[in-house]
């Protein structure tokens, strides 16, 4: 009996041990593995140098359009869209070459498989993931973001980032319950935009052909990364339209006409 107390005690304190090194190692920049199992950073340029990203709901769920950007010099990108099914971690990963076809360019990625015959089989309850890009013109320059996938029916109207960081409220009624809802890490941005980017950008995506009614405006929220004063900024028609923002700490608010992408700015003549 007694070498069962000491035999615990010692797989208890192993157990601390390795939980507390997780977290004294835990790398200052984001990190990602890379080929081979090495790690790699992501994520260190900055924001406004980024490319402009999205993934587009198919009507049905059955698939979805990733929309990629070109990063400056960049001659090729490699991206790996990974995304949680039930239990299980699906994946699926291309290669764009710019040379041949001019940015933003569109692939379609079926959410399941298909055989020779042409007979498909579906991923069930996908939720989201994440979607890594590797640009590359003599070196790498890699980019990670996350993205939510979200049912309106299951969700009552109310979507969110994967990070909880962004809300978009829109109640049960403006969507049919069976629309499918994509909120993205949109990587860069969409149009340039004076200030410092501290949150976002996001983007509230619907499937093609689906809006929501005209006249409403809906509640939206995004928890920012500083106690400054920022403001919330919403795209449209081209442009960056400035939101009527309350701020509470580091959590700001205001109402949208509409899903589009959106982004915290502190104004440049900001303290």
């Amino acid at each position: 009996m007694r070498s069962r107390i000491i035999t615990r005690s010692i797989l208890l304190l192993l157990l601390s041990l390795m939980l507390t090194g997780c977290t004294l190692f835990r790398p200052s920049q984001p990190t990602d593995k890379g080929k081979g199992g090495v790690t790699e950073p992501v994520n260190e340029i900055p924001i406004k140098e980024r490319p402009f990203v999205t993934i587009t709901p198919r009507a049905d769920g059955r698939e979805v359009s990733l929309s990629v950007g070109k990063l400056s010099e960049a001659k090729t990108v490699e991206y790996e869209l990974e995304y949680q099914a039930g239990t299980l971690l699906q994946g699926a990963f291309g290669k764009i070459d710019f040379s041949t076809e001019q940015p933003p360019v569109v692939r379609k990625i079926l959410l399941g498989s298909c055989s020779a015959g042409g007979k498909c089989s579906y991923h069930e309850n996908v939720n989201g993931g994440t979607l890594l890009l590797r640009y590359k013109n003599g070196k790498t320059t890699a980019l990670k973001g996350e993205w939510n996938f979200q049912i309106a029916g299951k969700q009552k109207g109310h979507f969110n980032s994967r990070d909880a960081k962004f809300t978009f409220d829109i109640g049960e009624r403006d969507l049919p319950s069976q629309t499918f809802v994509i909120v993205i890490q949109t990587m860069g941005l969409p149009g340039p935009i004076d200030g410092e980017v501290v949150g976002g950008p996001y983007a509230v995506i619907l499937p093609l052909g689906t809006a929501l009614p005209g006249g409403k405006r809906y509640n939206i929220s995004l928890r920012i990364s500083t106690d400054q004063n920022a403001k919330l900024y919403a795209f449209l028609e081209g442009k960056w339209i400035p939101m009527e923002t309350k701020q509470e700490e580091k959590n700001l608010t205001a109402k949208a006409d509409k899903p589009t992408t959106f982004v915290a700015i502190v104004s440049s003549a900001s303290p």
